[in-house]
């Protein structure tokens, strides 16, 4: 039985509610907490809607591109590469941690495998809103920070068990964090998040006014609410992937709204610096050596980058194990390897490594293609560029806590199969609320 609104997209109730809870996830993903609800009730709730997709999808799997297949094959021979810590080094929780982060990928692309042709243009419609609503949320930091709206903390239950619990259950709050459990979380989720929904609110064929304005307020949002945090890495995500946009457009209309896009990032910065630049600059040493100052900056990233080089180079086959490879700076202060392909040279060695840059090398394919689609297509790109950004200075990104990282794969798959869904999706009807209108492909 097909109720109305199933049939005006011409798809039953079963893949309707399939591509809605894809969608749900995908929105809620990157919040780790909202006041007043209890994390693990959100994260148990992610569980169960991960679960049902991924069951569903293995049942429906299809492989529909050469390219879909290397990349689900590529990221099984990198849990087989990390797999063998357990074998050498003995780590049987450390072990089953870190095959977690290259299971999870595989298994949501597999879960998106199911989903039906003719339930994509429902998919993107309901992911359109419900990304513009995570982005309204993430103004709430902002808020919090100048005062307007009360400063909630961090819950504990992320701190429980850890050396900083005294400290980050004092002083961790919305306005230093988001709704995550770190600055470095929240400046993580955000940027792709910003991203996807500026893809999402430009793939209409008439663009207006109204919806430069979107694209400048969902800019000014994603860099205001990571900035207030200090997530320095988030911001940097943010101008390449801005960058990006720009030298990718062919369209007239398309380079004007990313050169709005990146001016806005500009404007944004320099008005956010003016009002909290201790927050940004507290680290830097003038004294002279660039090494230095770029190192207190980055959070001694410099450092930890040398750390992993010298872990890699005592065993270069098998590396260090997980977990093992850490580095002490800024006082000896003990700071995982922050690039994520250092730190799977250091922890896993060349085993995993050569196949991680191999997967790299497709990611980097995809991005200098050429989105030949149509006008009302969203090009997805530049979240893949934040996420290999992103990679460069954070240790959790592409592989990593799957929450932080679920708007990378999704985007990933749309890529490897917009040319199908395109090929089966005859009319888009975008929001009502979107600021132009809906069009034919042509």
């Amino acid at each position: 039985m097909q109720n109305k609104a199933a049939r005006n997209y011409g798809i039953n109730f079963f893949d309707r509610s399939y591509a809605f809870a894809v969608a749900i996830y995908l929105s809620i993903s990157g919040l780790y907490w909202i006041p007043f609800i209890s994390p693990a009730i959100i994260n148990n709730f992610k569980i169960i809607i991960f679960l049902a997709i991924s069951i569903i999808g293995i049942i429906r799997f299809n492989i529909y591109s050469n390219s879909q297949l290397k990349i689900i094959l590529l990221i099984f021979i990198c849990s087989i590469a990390a797999f063998t810590s357990l074998l050498i080094y003995g780590y049987l929780y450390s072990s089953m941690v870190y095959i977690s982060q290259f299971i999870y990928p595989l298994l949501w692309l597999i879960g998106l495998s199911g989903m039906r042709p003719e339930s994509y243009q429902f998919f993107l419609k309901v992911t359109t809103v419900l990304a513009l609503s995570f982005m309204a949320i993430a103004a709430y930091p902002i808020l919090a920070y100048s005062g307007v709206a009360p400063d909630f903390p961090v819950p504990v239950y992320f701190f429980q068990g850890s050396d900083l619990y005294d400290q980050a259950s004092r002083y961790a709050t919305v306005s230093n964090s988001g709704f995550a459990a770190s600055r470095t979380g929240w400046g993580v989720v955000v940027p792709p998040m910003a991203m996807l929904s500026i893809a999402l609110v430009i793939r209409g064929a008439r663009i207006t006014t109204r919806a430069r304005l979107l694209v400048f307020a969902i800019m000014f949002c994603a860099i205001a609410t990571v900035m207030v945090t200090g997530a320095r890495g988030g911001v940097a995500a943010l101008v390449v992937a801005g960058c990006y946009g720009i030298a990718a457009a062919r369209r007239g209309r398309t380079t004007t709204i990313f050169s709005l896009l990146l001016v806005g990032t500009i404007i944004s910065s320099m008005g956010i610096l003016s009002v909290v630049p201790e927050t940004i600059f507290r680290r830097i040493d003038f004294s002279g050596n660039l090494f230095v100052a770029i190192d207190n900056i980055s959070a001694g990233r410099l450092t930890s980058y040398m750390y992993g080089i010298e872990y890699w180079k005592s065993s270069p086959i098998f590396g260090v194990g997980p977990g093992n490879a850490v580095a002490f700076v800024n006082n000896s202060e003990i700071v995982s390897i922050h690039n994520v392909w250092i730190r799977s040279l250091a922890e896993f060695g060349i085993i995993l490594f050569i196949p991680f840059i191999i997967l790299t090398y497709l990611f980097i394919k995809l991005i200098m293609e050429n989105n030949s689609i149509h006008n009302g297509w969203p090009n997805v790109r530049p979240v893949i560029v934040c996420g290999l950004t992103l990679g460069l200075v954070e240790p959790q990104v592409i592989f990593g806590s799957f929450n932080a990282n679920a708007v990378f794969w999704t985007s990933v798959w749309i890529i490897l199969n917009e040319r199908r869904m395109f090929k089966y999706s005859h009319f888009y009807s975008l929001p009502k609320f979107m600021p132009y209108q809906s069009y034919r492909h042509y």
